[in-house]
């Protein structure tokens, strides 16, 4: 059984889920291809498909890798492209750096 999770979320989920089956169709794949490479059952790659929350991680994974975009799970949270993350570091950047004093070079 599938937790609840927000309808935005779901949404999104079966928005993936299209855009995997426009993308398995383009390349002319058959469910059952997909399936095979991947490891698991045709059903599991039409729950995919259909965007349900409980399709494991993996099976994601693995489908991207099959269809040729696994390049793209690398960047789904990527830091460099984190921007709530990298506002968050700049606002807990310092208001004033302390001058430290530095040895005398000449040893005065």
């Amino acid at each position: 059984m599938t937790a609840s999770i927000p309808t935005s979320i779901a949404r999104e989920l079966r928005q993936l889920g299209a855009d995997l089956r426009l993308a398995r169709i383009k390349r002319r794949l058959r469910l059952k291809d997909v399936a095979g490479a991947a490891g698991v059952t045709v059903q599991t790659i039409q729950r995919l498909e259909a965007g349900e929350p409980g399709v494991a991680l993996g099976t994601l994974a693995t489908a991207l890798m099959v269809l040729g975009l696994n390049d793209r799970l690398r960047s789904l949270a990527e830091a460099a492209k984190d921007d709530i993350g990298l506002l968050a570091d700049i606002a807990r950047l310092p208001v004033r750096v302390v001058r430290t004093r530095r040895a005398n070079p000449t040893g005065r």
